[in-house]
Order: structure tokens, then C-alpha cells, then sequence
């Protein structure tokens, strides 16, 4: 899971590792991923002028090579027991690392902590038919626009509200 903000020079990305398994399900009629957005954040160090707050939108890709949910960096996908590096850093939206084209996207401003729903039906569709499920990427489209950083909740806060895919299916 990648949360880089730009208020400290990095981009803000989110893997998420899928560990639901498709082979044993029908054909799928549509899945959602839904990530529960926190609150936004600003550093105590900037002013509302110099990180403003911004609309932003959001983006979910398939992910196309295997990375470690415990060693993924901005740069390396893996470091254990091999160094491997992404495409480029932050992984590459060109097909290398990553679809080229979106999921689905959703476009956040002033929004109250909640689920945000992706539509992922296509990923979890490819998964089923044999595509190795590598999980997914969520990115904000002006990443490199200075204003507020955007905080998701992972599997691993105690928050109790974790990632999750809902997948309905014909049996």
C-alpha cells in the first residue's frame, strides 16, 4: 500500500492487494471495490493558500505484475529476496505496470468521511477468466497539484472499515 503526498514532494498512490478468489464464482455481473476516504489533510506547516483545498479525481487500474503487499516502495515492487523495480516510480500507467486506462474513477470535494464505490467489474471479469489477480491501483489524476492530501483507511487500521470487493454473480 503506497500514501505518498505531495506536500512532502512524493505522489499519492494506493495498492490494494486483492485476496478474494475468483475462480469458483459464475459469471460475474458486476463488482465494486469501495475504500473508506477518512479525512483530508493538510500539514500544520502549510496555509489553506498554499495547500488549498481541491477537488480530486480518482482513478482505480488493474495492476499487471506481482509486487509484495509488506516491500512495495515508491520505486521497487519487491525487495525480497530480488530487487524489483516498478516501470517507472510510483508504477507506470502505460500498460507495463499497470492498464493504461481506468477502471472507473470518481471525483472527490469537501466529501464526508464515507465508502467511495469503484466500479471494478472488468479487473474482477478478467480475474475469473485466468488474468493473475495482482490487485489494484488508486491514484488521484492531479496528484501533482499542491492542496490537501486525501487519507484512506487500509486493512490494517483498526478503524473498522477496511477495502473491500462486493461481487454479485449469476449461480
Amino acid at each position: 500500500w503506497l500514501d505518498y503526498s505531495k506536500t512532502r514532494g512524493r505522489a499519492t498512490r494506493m495498492l490494494y492487494s486483492m485476496h478474494e478468489t475468483f475462480h469458483s464464482l459464475d459469471d460475474i455481473k458486476w463488482a465494486q471495490l469501495y475504500v473508506y476516504f477518512a479525512y483530508s489533510d493538510r500539514p500544520s506547516w502549510l496555509t489553506p493558500k498554499q495547500a488549498p483545498d481541491l477537488s480530486r479525481t480518482l482513478q482505480v487500474h488493474q495492476v499487471l505484475v506481482q509486487w509484495s503487499e509488506s516491500q512495495a516502495t515508491s520505486v521497487y515492487r519487491q525487495t525480497s529476496p530480488a530487487l524489483l523495480p516498478w516501470s517507472q516510480p510510483y508504477l507506470a500507467l502505460d500498460g507495463t505496470d499497470a492498464v493504461w486506462y481506468p477502471q472507473d474513477s470518481f471525483t472527490m470535494s469537501q466529501q464526508p468521511s464515507s465508502y467511495i464505490p469503484f466500479d471494478v467489474t472488468e479487473a474482477s471479469r478478467n480475474w475469473l477468466k485466468g488474468d493473475p489477480n495482482n490487485g489494484l491501483l488508486v491514484w488521484a489524476t492531479n496528484e501533482n497539484d499542491q492542496g490537501t492530501d486525501l487519507r484512506f483507511f487500509s486493512r490494517r487500521q483498526q478503524s473498522g472499515t477496511p477495502p473491500f470487493i462486493n461481487v454479485v454473480c449469476s449461480y
